[in-house]
C-alpha cells in the first residue's frame, strides 16, 4: 500500500489496518476516533498511514490546525489535556528506521507544516520522534510537558500497603471505619452490567465532578464515551462512594494487562474532611490488585503532592516541536527554541 493520508476515521477504520491489534488503551484507533468525534472540532484531521508490509503498519493521527497570526501552519499529534501519552498506532513496536522511513515517506506533505507538535510522551518516544524528523530535514526541541507518578512491581496487597506512608494507613483506617463501616455510606464498582447501568453511574460520576473543587468539565462528553469504550472491551473500573444514597465521591480507571490506569477523580468538596476520595482510591487500587492481578498502577499526568502517598516512581513527560526550517515561520519558531534553551542552562549556573 502506498503512503496516504485520511481526513476521516471511517476511512481509515474500513481499511481494517488495526484489527486485533495489541496496544495501550490510549494509542488505540477507537480512543482516537472518540477524540476527534468529541473534541477535534479545533482542527482538521489527518491521519497519515504507512503499510509497507501488514505487520510494520504504522499511523500517525494528527490534527492540522488553524493558521495563527505569528505561528504559521501548524500540525499536532492527535492529544490534548486529556491524553496521558501519545504514540502512532502500530501493528507492533517500531524502530528507528521504521519512523524514519515513515516520515520520510510523507517528507513532502509535512514540509507544507511550519511546525510539528507531538505531546505527551516518553523521553525514549521523544528522543526517537526528535531523530526521525531531524532526517527530514526538521529541527527539533523536547521540552518537559508534565510529571507522570505510578507505581511498578506490585506483587500483591501486602507489598503494596507495606509501601504506603503510615500516616495515610493511619488515616485509612480511621476514615474507613467513619465511612464503609458506618451503615451510611457504600461503595460500588462498576466493570460490568448494563449500558443502562453505566450511563446511571456516568451520571453520579458528573453529579461528583460539579460539586467538586474541580474546574467545569471541558468536554463531559469525551469522558462518557471514553467511559463506554473501556466498558465495551471490559477495561473500566467505575467507582462511586454513596452517602445516603447521594454519590460524593467517583473515580474512572482503567484496567488493561499488567496496568491500572487512573484516568479521573472527583469528590463532593462538602465532603473533604471525610477523605471519601482517598477511600474511594483505596479500594478501587484493591480491586485492581486483587481480582485484576495488575502489577504496576499508572497516575498518569499531573505532579499532586497526594499523588506520592500512592506512587514509587515519578518520570517527567515530554513535549516536541519540530520545526521546518526551510519556511520563516519554522525558522522564527527553532531560534526561539534555541534561545529558550540557552536561557535555561544560562540560569541553571
Amino acid at each position: 500500500m502506498k503512503p496516504q493520508i485520511q481526513n476521516h476515521y471511517q476511512q481509515v477504520k474500513d481499511l481494517n489496518l488495526f484489527a486485533g491489534q495489541q496496544t495501550s488503551f490510549f494509542a488505540q484507533a477507537e480512543w482516537f476516533y472518540r477524540f476527534e468525534q468529541a473534541i477535534a472540532n479545533t482542527g482538521e484531521p489527518r491521519w497519515f498511514i504507512q503499510q509497507p508490509t501488514q505487520d510494520q503498519t504504522l499511523c500517525f493521527p494528527a490534527l492540522a490546525l488553524p493558521a495563527k497570526k505569528g505561528q504559521g501552519r501548524q500540525l499536532q499529534g492527535m492529544s490534548n489535556y486529556y491524553s496521558p501519552y501519545f504514540d502512532l498506532m502500530a501493528k507492533a513496536p517500531y524502530s528507528e528506521q521504521q519512523l524514519v522511513d515513515f516520515f520520510a515517506a510523507f517528507r513532502h506533505e509535512l514540509k507544507t507544516y511550519d511546525t510539528l507538535n507531538i505531546v505527551p510522551c516518553l523521553a525514549d518516544k521523544a528522543e526517537l520522534w526528535c531523530k526521525a524528523l531531524r532526517q527530514i530535514g526538521f529541527h527539533s526541541h523536547i521540552y518537559q510537558h508534565s510529571t507522570n507518578w505510578y507505581h511498578p512491581d506490585i506483587k500483591d496487597l501486602d507489598d503494596f500497603w507495606a509501601k504506603r506512608p503510615s500516616r495515610l494507613r493511619h488515616t485509612l483506617q480511621r476514615k474507613k471505619e467513619k465511612t464503609l463501616h458506618s451503615g451510611q455510606y457504600s461503595c460500588h464498582i462498576f466493570s460490568t452490567g448494563s449500558r443502562q447501568q453505566l450511563w446511571q453511574f456516568l451520571i453520579d460520576y458528573h453529579h461528583c465532578y460539579r460539586n467538586s473543587w474541580k474546574n467545569v468539565e471541558p468536554n463531559p462528553g469525551f469522558i462518557d464515551a471514553i467511559a463506554e469504550l473501556a466498558w465495551q472491551q471490559g477495561k473500566l473500573r467505575l467507582g462511586i462512594v454513596y452517602h445516603l444514597d447521594k454519590p460524593v465521591a467517583a473515580q474512572i480507571w482503567f484496567s488493561e494487562g499488567s496496568t491500572a490506569s487512573i484516568f479521573k477523580l472527583a469528590h463532593d468538596k462538602a465532603y473533604t474532611k471525610h477523605s471519601v476520595g482517598t477511600v474511594l482510591t483505596s479500594v478501587l487500587a484493591e480491586h485492581v490488585i486483587s481480582q485484576d492481578k495488575i502489577s504496576c498502577l499508572d497516575f498518569l499526568t499531573g505532579d499532586d503532592d497526594y499523588k506520592q502517598d500512592w506512587m514509587t516512581h515519578k518520570r517527567p513527560l515530554y513535549g516536541v516541536q519540530s520545526c521546518n526550517l526551510t519556511s520563516m515561520y519554522g525558522l522564527s519558531a527553532a531560534l526561539r527554541n534555541e534561545f529558550s534553551k540557552l536561557k535555561h542552562q544560562f540560569f541553571k549556573r
